[in-house]
């Protein structure tokens, strides 16, 4: 395959993909139905699927005669993978208003300095952009550009601006964008970040948190990873505020080059510091947290913008732990159904169990998350779409070899069997079960057979009587052989 030669730079070319790429990680995160179905399932953040995208846009668009075609180009391609309704949709409205800003003939038929700082170096970029292992690859290697075939199976990472940026003596023409965080008010997660940076017009180049990092646990050491300068304060009530209060309002002085400044702190003690340098000529986003929800405000347009904060997955499971444990208290029936942990989910958190999978794990239904999670049981009967959940207590043992050695009541021996027969289900393709298959992942999984452990506990010694007497499970003899299945009360 011939690569077309182009008229535009090649930093030009993947700083455009850079933001394109930026778009669709906002869309599937934010508004996912806007993809393609075949689009929905692909993790964007993944680098290589950006990679792949950002080679297969720029060999769309790079042999464009002109600039209004190149800008044509573009949205056709970025149509290919959304809905038709999607066009007019104002993240893509934004992202369109950006890359004309990239113009380069804006640059060369103005001569002011305030135009010229839109100007773009052409030879030195990529010299100076070590980590843009991506630029480079090969078209040659990637499918016809009408297929956008983009594989799935990578590592997740992220992708900032700051992987295919201006050169340094660019950025300090072009302003920064300066981040100023209270930390014990609101915790802006890294994504969130690639968010805000979606909002400035400027580079994020300096982030500074403020908090009594010693009343944080190890958030220091996160914060100091994702590269925030830490200012500590002592404890007490206001003064993180006022510490970032007197640090920002000097903003201008620290960083000449300051053109945007995010405050982000839900304090109305803040609004002060924001008018403040508003009056200085900065653009002042004022990013504020109620529950689940980030705002930022723009001061200079009075635009305000909404951002849905996530939990992580284990942040999910432990308040679907939370509503199962509850329901279990309030019902006296161990087993929950699904549909009612999501609707209490949903009623508690203001959004669906639903969308915070498929947020982190496009494709997956809410049933995968509960996979390999020993602390959970999960049970469908076959010709029934609902599903069951329930808690697995189980005793720790300070034996490595065995998940526990003892058993405190039958209760908690039932569960241990409820759990196996849950695992040995999964591979199994009807409900029942032979006993000694029961018996015998018992004894490898907690080092004693199921025999000994009801005599320990005093309980009858015939396996077939203990399981009869259980309320979770049922049996019947097929032949000579005995099967158990679970047994799901309404």
């Amino acid at each position: 395959m011939t690569v077309t030669l182009t008229k535009y730079p090649t930093a030009l070319l993947n700083k455009i993909g850079s933001y394109v790429c930026q778009a669709v990680i906002y869309i599937q995160q934010q508004q996912p139905e806007l993809l393609l179905d075949k689009y929905k399932s692909i993790s964007w953040v993944d680098n290589s699927n950006q990679s792949r995208l950002k080679t297969k846009l720029i060999e769309a668009i790079g042999s464009a005669d002109d600039w209004e075609s190149l800008i044509a180009r573009m949205e056709v391609f970025i149509k290919a993978l959304l809905v038709p309704s999607a066009t007019n949709t104002p993240v893509l409205i934004k992202l369109q208003e950006k890359i004309r800003q990239f113009n380069p003939n804006l640059s060369e038929s103005k001569t002011s300095d305030h135009q010229k700082k839109s100007n773009i170096q052409t030879t030195s970029e990529e010299e100076q952009s070590p980590n843009q292992q991506d630029i480079n690859t090969p078209i040659e290697s990637l499918p016809p550009t009408n297929e956008l075939k983009i594989s799935e199976n990578q590592q997740d990472i992220n992708l900032t601006t700051k992987q295919v940026t201006d050169t340094p003596d660019n950025q300090q023409q072009t302003g920064i964008a300066v981040l100023l965080l209270d930390a014990e008010n609101i915790q802006i997660t890294p994504e969130t970040e690639q968010f805000l940076t979606t909002v400035c017009h400027h580079d994020i180049q300096i982030k500074t948190a403020f908090a009594n990092w010693q009343s944080m646990g190890k958030k220091d050491i996160e914060f100091h990873q994702r590269g925030y300068d830490l200012i500590h304060v002592p404890r007490g009530k206001d003064n993180a505020d006022g510490k970032m209060i007197a640090f920002g309002s000097t903003i201008d002085q620290h960083y000449p080059k300051v053109k945007e400044v995010l405050v982000c702190s839900s304090d109305t003690v803040m609004t002060n510091l924001c008018n403040h340098l508003q009056q200085k000529g900065l653009t002042v986003y004022q990013v504020s947290q109620k529950e689940s929800n980030l705002t930022v405000f723009n001061s200079k347009t009075n635009e305000t913008q909404t951002h849905t904060i996530f939990p992580s997955i284990e942040q999910l499971l432990s308040q679907i732990k939370d509503i199962v444990t509850q329901q279990v208290a309030q019902t006296s029936n161990q087993w929950v159904k699904l549909s009612q942990i999501c609707k209490i989910f949903k009623e508690k958190y203001s959004f669906s169990v639903n969308k915070v999978v498929s947020h982190h794990l496009p494709g997956k239904n809410v049933k995968n998350i509960f996979i390999n999670k020993p602390e959970f049981v999960i049970h469908q009967i076959s010709e029934h779409p609902e599903v069951y959940i329930t808690l697995f207590k189980m005793p720790t043992d300070e034996n490595p070899d065995h998940q526990i050695l003892t058993f405190e009541n039958k209760s908690s021996l039932e569960q241990a069997i409820v759990r196996i027969i849950t695992q040995l289900v999964g591979t199994t393709p009807n409900n029942y079960i032979p006993i000694h298959t029961v018996g015998e992942r018992f004894n490898k999984q907690y080092g004693k057979g199921i025999t000994k452990i009801l005599k320990e506990l005093s309980l009858t010694r015939n396996f077939v009587n203990f399981l009869q007497s259980c309320n979770f499970v049922e049996l019947k003899k097929t032949g000579n052989i005995w099967q158990v299945a679970l047994r799901v009360r309404n």
